[in-house]
């Protein structure tokens, strides 16, 4: 029999770094990634690609006033019953103002959500 291997304690370090698992992080929900944009983190690639457009769009003055996660307040009979958040704001050429969302994927909450906003909110949401 051959001799037992000894390994000092910075190369039993180095091989337990090696062979430690890669950070484990639970997976979005909708499979969805995290992307990053002109030092910007959008939820998704989607939400991310709808920014450049939007963007290249106000720059040449189709729209202005460009705003993202904008948070709308609905209230029934003066009571606060959800606040849903626009991923985008921005007025068109007319001067109205447009309320977008990007969905990769409906829920039945968000369907309840968009509902009852453009019901009691007075507003029209524009889903991508």
């Amino acid at each position: 029999m051959g001799r037992a291997l000894r390994w000092t304690e910075a190369e039993l370090s180095q091989v337990q770094a090696k062979r430690a698992p890669l950070e484990t992080t639970k997976p979005n929900k909708y499979r969805n990634r995290k992307t990053a944009m002109d030092g910007l983190t959008f939820d998704s690639a989607k939400e991310a690609r709808r920014y450049l457009e939007l963007k290249n769009m106000q720059q040449a003055g189709i729209i202005s006033n460009l705003k993202m996660q904008v948070p709308i307040e609905c209230k029934v009979n003066g009571i606060k019953v959800c606040t849903w958040i626009a991923d985008f704001t921005y007025s068109d050429q007319g001067g109205k103002p447009v309320y977008e969302d990007v969905k990769g994927f409906r829920t039945e909450v968000y369907r309840l959500k968009k509902k009852l906003v453009e019901a009691n909110c007075g507003i029209t949401i524009r889903e991508f």
